[in-house]
């Protein structure tokens, strides 16, 4: 089997020796073929070809990625705090006001979140309206574009670095639109 295996092995390396020869390449080193064209054009190939000028191209650096996964830097910062949730000592839904009842005639409504302390860096709002999300973000304005008239309701939540609901505050208003009657 030894044998085989050493004979194999002379054989791959006779093989890439005449393909690559070993004095001109490093190690990772590549060849290719740079065709110039009579219109200018320029080809480059892997297989020579007729009047290829043969190039070789060194290895680019690189450098490998960060892993996010497995950064303890990072994992602490979302690390979910066991007093997230007291750190946030208000949450309200200012505007529209808790129960208000409006006029809107193009449906808009203005949403105005108030949180004390301000939110953490890696902490977001999250604004449902009848149970289903409408927006994120971070400053606590959102703006709620052709909203049909009728009674809605509000929850706005925090939400920590990994979408986990810190706290979360609710409230309901009533929208009135003018309506156009078929005559």
């Amino acid at each position: 089997m030894l044998r085989h295996f050493q004979t194999l092995f002379i054989l791959l390396f006779s093989i890439s020796s005449l393909t690559f020869p070993l004095d001109s390449l490093a190690a990772g080193d590549t060849v290719i073929y740079k065709v110039t064209h009579p219109d200018g054009s320029v080809t480059y190939s892997d297989q020579a070809l007729e009047n290829a000028e043969r190039m070789t191209v060194r290895p680019v650096d690189t450098v490998p990625a960060f892993d996010v996964k497995n950064s303890p830097e990072l994992d602490k910062q979302l690390e979910p705090e066991n007093n997230d949730a007291a750190y946030y000592t208000q949450l309200d839904i200012q505007s529209p006001e808790a129960g208000s009842a409006f006029y809107s005639g193009s449906g808009d409504v203005n949403v105005l979140v108030k949180v004390n302390p301000p939110l953490k860096r890696q902490h977001t709002l999250r604004l449902s309206m009848d149970g289903k999300t409408v927006a994120t973000n971070q400053s606590g304005s959102f703006v709620l574009s052709t909203v049909d008239r009728g009674t809605h309701s509000l929850k706005i939540s925090i939400l920590d670095g990994r979408q986990n609901v810190i706290k979360s505050t609710q409230s309901s208003f009533t929208l009135h639109r003018p309506s156009v009657l078929n005559p």
